[in-house]
């Protein structure tokens, strides 16, 4: 089936009389006709889910949405104040910048009460140092979060000043429990970015798990890689830490 804006005008318009929905799972990936007035025509339904606690949204490989369907989004999670679980999928949308992860940062800030995101930013090649600033500064206002999965595979404008950017945010998140973090294939991250997400994760005495992917970052090394392993096995609150690539520790 090819879902196309119009398509999700009539979905929205379905939506908006099922004001009492809680929980709410959308998959479009690869509908590659939806562009950025479908997804404001999702957002007007959305946005009347005022008792909404669970949102699921694949927008895999939807390339024609920008900046604007973002913004767009963004107010709308800022009238979504009942949310406690966001999971949100933007693999290959190659039109988005820092500027749309700015805006939709906006909107994640006012969502007091949440406690579980997940982003998928996979191969969004315009995202860098700055959009991960932007990220890292909304984060440290969502003081509920206990579990964040943030995926930034192959977005091969990040560097270390960008880690570093975000283990600011997430440094602050007091109730954190999980962190999940993929930087697979950006190639320019080296020991200093690895050293600075990991002086940050240290800094959370709350965390029970970390799962940190650098495979594939060239520029980092395995001296890189052990002293990160070391350090954040120094929280005691950790009961899971995996570090990819695999290496042999020191004994």
């Amino acid at each position: 089936m090819i879902i196309t804006s119009q398509g999700l005008k009539d979905l929205s318009e379905c939506i908006k009389r099922l004001f009492s929905l809680k929980f709410v799972s959308l998959d479009f990936r690869y509908s590659n006709k939806i562009k950025n007035k479908g997804l404001n025509y999702l957002c007007q339904g959305l946005q009347r889910l005022r008792s909404l606690r669970s949102l699921h949204l694949n927008l895999d490989n939807c390339v024609k949405i920008t900046d604007k369907g973002l913004k767009k989004f963004g107010k709308c999670l800022k009238k979504l104040i009942a949310l406690k679980s966001l999971s949100l999928s933007f693999i290959g949308f190659l039109n988005i910048t820092d500027k749309g992860i700015k805006k939709l940062g906006e909107g994640l800030q006012e969502l007091s009460s949440l406690q579980v995101l997940s982003i998928n930013l996979h191969t969004c090649e315009d995202i860098s140092d700055k959009g991960l600033r932007n990220l890292g500064e909304c984060l440290h206002l969502m003081r509920s979060l206990k579990t964040i999965g943030l995926n930034f595979c192959n977005c091969v404008s990040i560097t270390d000043e960008g880690l570093e950017n975000l283990g600011e945010g997430l440094q602050r998140l007091d109730l954190l429990q999980s962190v999940k973090l993929k930087f697979k294939l950006c190639t320019k991250i080296t020991d200093v970015g690895l050293e600075n997400i990991g002086e940050a994760l240290q800094r959370v005495n709350s965390l029970e798990s970390i799962d940190l992917n650098v495979l594939d970052c060239l520029l980092t090394t395995v001296q890189g890689l052990e002293a990160l392993h070391e350090g954040l096995k120094k929280l005691g609150s950790l009961k899971f830490l995996s570090v990819n690539p695999r290496y042999k520790c020191k004994k």
